[in-house]
């Protein structure tokens, strides 16, 4: 005990803040690095009883924040920000802040607790249990996924320490939980009202005023709570499609690293973008740390609380009983997810498709069918009539939502409240340009799409992933960001591709060997025509077209045996991989979602031309 006493003294003392006294610290007018400075002041003259205050220093897209003392004469100081005078005598701000030992014991311990995870997981395996797909073993896999996501995300904030995602819609989400919090409704307010509600309980806790006063606590919960959350949900969901422990695991896996290892390239003025894979790429790299930001959770934007949402509601649709209270708990819960992301009304095909086979026996009559629709319908206004009432209130319609405050200088026809617009997606830039970032992840997407037998899978994962990505290639404003519109895709896509039936027909060896070359082809090569130095061993040129080269002899090796499904997925995927056309991709898509409709409506069909329908 007298040790812990000791050790937790120490530490105290180790991680107190500030500079070394004699050290003369510049004086700003405002907490924020950017503001004023009015004069210097030694460290060892900032009053001790002085509590400090946290000031953020925003260059979009990110924000520094750091420990600013208020003195008596006016100004703030930060111990952490202090002079530095170089050799030829230019003095200059330098940022003097002690390690985060709090977070690098973090990181310790999550590491420590993965390897403790995947030793048990070793060691019952060695002894035959957990049985395979058996609860234990999902646990273990759940765990490992989790803590995994952890690890990644903890050393990246580790390594940039005190910086943070800048506020961009998050000052309009703030708005309307500040307005609610004081019940001032009258707006207008910008956003949909979802975030803001999910703010209440931080605004609640710290008397927040502004919203970088919940800015840090908030992205905690996202990136700590939501975001495993959503990996949980994805897992459960893939499990209840029938798809195994492990290969419901494997793509999850994949999602839990893909923010920081996925990143991409964006030059408008070339009109060029391009996905690439790097396990190093953030170190040092400020776009790609706030890419890692935004796709990882760690922020106060609406997508992974929006993500959780609309997977919690897949999962309840495939968990929930077949009841009909049951449906009306989903409607209240996709009201919820559709006012924090308006567009994931865009998935009401995908859940109504699983209520479809849910409540299959039922739907033979047309009054339950109509009862089922209504019970949905009223559970969904239940909540999102709350937006219907505020847009009402403050725009005169319950159909006006207040994007139309967003830039109201642009033509009607690009603004973010006209949605879709033939005009946007004609000019075809979105679609270069949310193809080009997400590549990859369509490559092998729509490779499981084509290749997927079970017609009911790939229909339910057409629905869940390809309506969302077709209305961003119209919408005005997807040039705002690659990915995080498109998030509620990424689970579906991977989940298809590992779905395929002929994975089950594969040796072991077979199947590292299928997804070691498709890894490296993923990591080292481009797709034909595009030069991307920044990635390891681009000096081998054509030479690293041996890797998805060598996935050719092993598809001659499946076509061999009798396995064409293992054979095409060698072939598919590289020639979708290697192509990398925009539009080629964007069709592909296309005709997917016309497959899976026109299988809907041979289900459809069959049951309501059967001579059993009812009427009652």
């Amino acid at each position: 005990m007298r040790i812990i006493l000791w050790l937790t003294l120490f530490l105290a003392a180790f991680c107190a803040g500030g500079a070394v006294s004699g050290e003369r610290l510049p004086v700003f007018e405002k907490p924020d690095r950017s503001s004023d400075i009015i004069g210097s002041i030694e460290a060892a003259r900032i009053p001790a009883s002085v509590q400090p205050v946290t000031g953020y220093t925003v260059r979009h897209p990110l924000a520094a924040y750091h420990a600013y003392y208020p003195l008596p004469g006016g100004g703030y100081a930060s111990p952490e920000l202090v002079y530095r005078t170089d050799e030829e005598g230019v003095r200059s701000i330098v940022r003097k802040a002690h390690p985060p030992y709090i977070r690098i014991a973090l990181v310790a311990v999550t590491g420590i607790a993965l390897a403790l995870v995947l030793l048990g997981y070793v060691k019952r395996q060695s002894s035959k249990a957990p049985p395979l797909d058996s609860k234990t073993e999902a646990c273990f896999f759940i765990a490992a996924i989790v803590l995994i996501r952890l690890l990644f995300l903890l050393n990246l904030l580790t390594e940039w320490n005190n910086v943070v995602a800048a506020a961009a819609d998050e000052t309009g989400y703030f708005e309307t939980a500040f307005d609610m919090l004081h019940g001032r409704f009258a707006g207008p307010w910008r956003f949909t009202v979802g975030t803001g509600l999910l703010y209440l309980p931080f605004l609640l806790t710290t008397g927040a005023e502004s919203f970088y006063d919940i800015a840090i606590p908030f992205s905690y919960f996202s990136a700590f709570v939501l975001a495993p959350g959503a990996l949980v949900l994805g897992f459960a969901i893939l499990r209840r499609l029938g798809l195994s422990n492990l290969r419901a695991a494997l793509p999850i896996a994949c999602w839990a690293v893909w923010p920081f290892v996925h990143f991409h390239i964006e030059n408008w003025d070339a009109n060029f973008f391009q996905s690439y894979f790097m396990i190093r790429a953030i170190s040092g790299q400020w776009w790609n740390f706030y890419s890692a930001l935004i796709n990882s959770g760690f922020n106060a934007m609406s997508d992974t609380p929006g993500v959780c949402a609309i997977l919690g509601c897949i999962a309840f649709a495939l968990y929930m009983p077949a009841r009909k209270r049951s449906v009306l708990l989903l409607g209240l819960l996709y009201g919820f997810a559709c006012l924090l992301r308006i567009n994931y009304i865009l998935l009401a095909p995908a859940l109504a498709y699983i209520a479809f086979h849910r409540f299959e026996p039922e739907l033979k009559r047309w009054k339950t069918l109509l009862a089922l629709t209504a019970l949905a319908a009223a559970g969904f206004l239940a909540v999102f009539g709350f937006q219907l009432w505020i847009n009402f209130h403050q725009f005169g319609s319950p159909l006006t939502f207040g994007y139309i405050l967003h830039y109201p200088e642009v033509a009607d026809g690009l603004r973010p409240a006209n949605g879709f617009t033939l005009r946007t997606f004609l000019a075809g830039t979105h679609t270069r340009f949310l193809a080009g970032a997400n590549h990859a992840l369509w490559a092998l997407g729509i490779t499981g799409l084509v290749l997927l037998r079970n017609a009911k899978l790939r229909t339910l994962f057409a629905l869940w992933a390809i309506p969302l990505i077709w209305f961003f290639f119209g919408y005005s404003h997807t040039f705002c960001d690659a990915r995080r519109f498109l998030f509620a895709s990424l689970p579906a896509l991977l989940g298809a591709f590992a779905a395929i039936e002929c994975w089950s027909t594969f040796s072991r060896r077979e199947a590292a060997a299928v997804c070691v070359l498709i890894l490296l082809t993923l990591f080292l090569v481009p797709p034909f025509g595009v030069k991307l130095p920044m990635l390891p061993l681009q000096e081998l040129g054509a030479f690293l077209c041996l890797f998805p080269a060598g996935l050719l002899p092993l598809g001659f090796h499946f076509l061999r045996t009798g396995r064409k499904q293992g054979a095409l997925l060698c072939i598919l995927f590289p020639l979708l991989y290697l192509a990398g056309h925009a539009y080629l991709l964007a069709g592909l898509l296309a005709l997917l979602l016309l497959r899976a409709l026109c299988d809907w409506g041979r289900e459809a069909y069959r049951i309501y031309a059967s001579p059993e329908v009812s009427s009652e």
